[in-house]
């Protein structure tokens, strides 16, 4: 894991700056007759101050809650890696069982392809009974029968309207 003194502090560059900022206020603050002026250098460098010892608190306390974050991170990242690898070897094993019974049907295909196919099992007779011949008619019967049931009636004659209709020709 990662250890925040292995870390450069990234704030002595800056309070450095801040250093000679305020030790620049603090030299020339004497020298300014302006009570305007020098209430807004004495607030200024109260200000700075105030904000560089904040900082000086907040930032180590923000690099740390940001490491262990990252750490946390790691980890998680560690097992999900891990559970990943064993999801891949489960996979593996299961593709290995597939690969087993997959040869195991395709050698069981192989024997039936090898078999003849049976004929389908139908019954040739109704057992109890015996065969009934059926005598079949000639067409002339057929065609007799049919024209006797049907009936034609005669076309009506069409009326349209015109006086000519119905007329007998000539």
């Amino acid at each position: 894991m990662s250890n925040l003194a292995s870390f450069p502090d990234p704030f002595s560059p800056l309070f450095k700056h801040v250093d000679t900022l305020t030790a620049t206020v603090r030299g020339i603050l004497p020298s300014i007759r302006n009570s305007q002026d020098r209430q807004f250098f004495t607030e200024l460098l109260k200000h700075v101050t105030d904000r560089q010892a904040e900082l000086a608190v907040l930032g180590p306390q923000a690099i740390a809650k940001g490491i262990a974050r990252a750490d946390a991170f790691q980890v998680k990242m560690a097992e999900l890696y891990q559970q990943g690898e064993d999801l891949l070897s489960q996979f593996d094993a299961h593709g290995a069982v597939l690969k087993e019974e997959l040869a195991k049907i395709d050698a069981q295909l192989v024997v039936l392809k090898a078999q003849p196919i049976p004929e389908p099992a139908r019954p040739r007779k109704i057992p109890g009974k015996k065969k009934v011949e059926i005598k079949l008619s000639s067409g002339e019967v057929l065609h007799d029968l049919l024209m006797a049931r049907t009936v034609v009636q005669p076309p009506k004659p069409r009326v349209l309207g015109n006086i000519w209709e119905n007329w007998p020709s000539t």
